[in-house]
């Protein structure tokens, strides 16, 4: 049997377009969820995978408002979906006083999270990240022009004096950098020495402190770990836009591993992806697998164009 659910809801409510819940033959006692994103696009579908054996009734609710009820007879599994716009507690229940509940999680939101057996929660409650998908803007040489005519009428050039720097453990990214920065010495957050994957400790050691400029090391050690490529990639835009929000940064530096071959194995399929990650976000992507003088010259050269550097 196939039964799908199509409704429509009030400006006040978040927006959900769409309910579907599709049943193979079945319902049960035991309320089960085999699968669930853990991070999906906004306004694209959510989808989990539901199980249960027996018969019985089973609800979808958001925030607390119940959206659909649906009976069904024998074992079985089935997939629940729904579109949101908006942060959103996700409730799947049924008799007797059966409950997943999950939170729907924006970037910039004021949440506390923590990883356990490599899930991210907020509480108890185990989370699901909604990024944006941002794309990177089309490129335009007339405004390198402007930039030119620009800094030439300007007075001069800002320096960059306030950075944020994201950093895995042990690394020597400041000290491989040439000085780019006046003042104090850039905020470092190291991903929690708890976290299973070093993407999830940033999210549970990040503190919002404004900054203007900020600073991303990133390597392979969550792939080698089992995270997918799509979920890394996808979770890094949330990380991104999240802390964007904390931060109000304004521009920054993705930089890929060192001149390791063994430390990037997936270059070759995931840089453009980064590319178009940085560019997308408002950061510039270097590439360090080239020779450490030729990176560094290259970086000194594109940041002296609109800063004035140490």
């Amino acid at each position: 049997m196939c039964i799908r659910l199509c409704f429509s809801f009030p400006a006040t409510l978040p927006r959900i377009w769409a309910v579907s819940l599709l049943f193979l033959p079945g319902y049960g006692q035991k309320l089960e969820i085999p699968y669930f994103p853990e991070v999906v696009f906004r306004g694209t579908p959510l989808t989990l995978q539901v199980a249960g054996t027996g018969g019985g009734d089973v609800r979808l609710r958001t925030n607390g408002t119940a959206h659909s009820q649906v009976s069904a007879v024998d074992s079985g599994k089935s997939e629940v979906s729904v579109i949101l716009e908006k942060e959103t507690r996700l409730e799947l229940f049924a008799e007797p006083d059966q409950r997943w509940t999950f939170q729907v999680v924006r970037p910039g939101g004021a949440h506390t999270f923590i990883e356990r057996d490599g899930f991210l929660y907020v509480g108890d409650t185990p989370v699901i990240l909604m990024p944006d998908h941002k794309l990177p803007p089309e490129l335009d040489r007339r405004w390198e022009t402007l930039g030119h005519v620009s800094g030439v009428l300007q007075p001069g050039k800002p320096a960059i004096t306030s950075i944020h720097a994201f950093l895995p453990p042990g690394s020597s990214l400041l000290e491989d950098l040439p000085r780019l920065w006046t003042g104090n010495s850039p905020r470092i957050t190291h991903p929690s020495e708890n976290s299973w994957f070093q993407l999830h400790g940033f999210l549970t050691d990040f503190t919002s402190v404004s900054a203007d400029f900020v600073l991303f090391e990133i390597d392979g050690y969550d792939l080698e770990r089992g995270m997918s490529t799509v979920s890394w990639l996808m979770k890094w835009q949330f990380l991104l836009q999240h802390i964007q929000a904390g931060t109000g940064y304004v521009d920054g530096l993705i930089l890929g591993p060192p001149e390791k071959p063994s430390a990037w194995k997936w270059k070759e399929i995931l840089e453009p992806s980064l590319i178009s990650l940085a560019r997308a976000h408002g950061l510039r992507y270097v590439d360090r697998s080239l020779p450490a003088d030729v990176w560094r010259e290259r970086l000194v050269h594109q940041l002296q164009k609109r800063y004035l550097l140490p």
